[in-house]
């Protein structure tokens, strides 16, 4: 679905249908289905920035915080997967990654990931994955590619690489173990707000126009 066709479904369904608040509602609640995962993409950029910035705080101060974005984050894509605009592989794919998400918030909660030299490693671990996930659906699609080969190949690249840096930190920048995990919830911003931007939104039947 093209976006001039998506908006026009979203502008449709608010402004035709306004007189009937059971409609309306719908339609508001279109906007938000559509916009949450982006949303959530940039609350994890943000946090992200902030854990960068502030390096002298430990993770464990922060944990249950972060937790709790984890978990909202994996339910949100979890539920929103069967809307990915990809083939049936990818949308598996966008699961996994959606539960993956949310065990970790899950052990992040339960302390049961709480020391701060673990948790870089943990994370690396997972944005090195996903980085391996985008490379390889742009690797399918390399004759094609179009817009979608672009994005898959340049965030794949970026994830894998950074996936693999923190596991050399210490031989290289020795940063600080916050600011590891800041820049790793950051990359995974990117990846959420990239799988939002692909969110495919299909009209009901009761909306529909002869």
């Amino acid at each position: 679905m093209k976006k001039s066709e998506l908006s026009f479904f979203i502008t449709l369904s608010l402004a035709m249908l306004v007189p009937v608040p059971g409609r309306l509602a719908y339609g508001i609640i279109l906007i938000l289905f559509l916009n949450i995962l982006v949303l959530t993409g940039i609350l994890f950029i943000g946090a992200g920035i902030f854990l960068v910035a502030n390096e002298g705080v430990t993770f464990l101060s922060v944990a249950f915080i972060v937790g709790l974005m984890f978990v909202i984050a994996g339910i949100v894509e979890c539920l929103s997967y069967n809307s990915y605009r990809g083939d049936n592989v990818e949308r598996s794919w966008i699961l996994n990654d959606g539960a993956t998400t949310l065990v970790l918030g899950g052990l992040i909660l339960l302390n049961r990931i709480a020391a701060d030299a673990v948790v870089p490693m943990i994370l690396g671990l997972w944005v090195l994955i996903t980085g391996i996930r985008n490379f390889v659906n742009a690797w399918e699609h390399i004759e094609e590619k179009g817009n979608d080969f672009y994005d898959h190949l340049i965030i794949g690249i970026i994830n894998i690489v950074f996936g693999l840096y923190v596991f050399f930190d210490g031989e290289i920048f020795n940063l600080a173990s916050i600011t590891m995990i800041g820049l790793c919830i950051i990359v995974q911003g990117i990846n959420i707000i990239h799988v939002g931007s692909t969110i495919r939104i299909i009209k009901p039947t009761f909306i529909k126009t002869k």
